[in-house]
């Protein structure tokens, strides 16, 4: 700090000694010890001071930034944009609640002289020739077996 070796010491010593006198000297040496002790007690509260308020300031820092966060917390963005929405939902309901409730007022009876209804048709009944009657054909059981072939490749040897 102020770079004072022990050769310059001795010279202030020497110095004190003849302009101060050897009789005032301890006392002048006391007050100045004092002096410094206040001066660094001084020092140190201006510099706890100067702390203090830097910690305040990081703290109010730190406290609107937390405050800026909570503001833009993405649950309340996101309540705000569904509100709409949920309105226009319980707006569906409630007409929906209204409309099961209130009974349905019967259609009116349309009568119509203009269509007349069909008549059933019956299903027609099978025409049989006399040669279907006289030699029925016979299908195989299995058409895949030995003689559902050999009755296949008869009926192509016909043809």
């Amino acid at each position: 700090m102020l770079d004072v070796g022990w050769s310059e010491l001795l010279v202030i010593a020497v110095v004190l000694i003849v302009v101060v006198g050897p009789k005032d000297l301890p006392p002048m040496l006391r007050a100045f010890g004092k002096m410094t002790t206040r001066l660094r007690s001084m020092a140190g509260e201006f510099r706890a001071q100067f702390d203090d308020a830097l910690r305040e300031a990081d703290l109010d820092d730190v406290r609107k930034t937390i405050n800026d966060a909570q503001r833009l917390n993405p649950v309340n963005s996101l309540r705000d944009a569904m509100s709409p929405l949920r309105q226009t939902a319980n707006e569906i309901r409630s007409d929906f609640q209204s409309a099961v409730t209130t009974p349905a007022q019967p259609a009116p009876s349309v009568t119509s002289t203009t269509v007349d209804p069909l008549p059933p048709v019956a299903a027609p009944e099978p025409v049989i020739t006399p040669q279907m009657a006289e030699r029925p054909q016979q299908a195989p059981a299995f058409p895949w077996s030995a003689a559902g072939r050999k009755a296949d490749s008869a009926k192509k040897d016909e043809a």
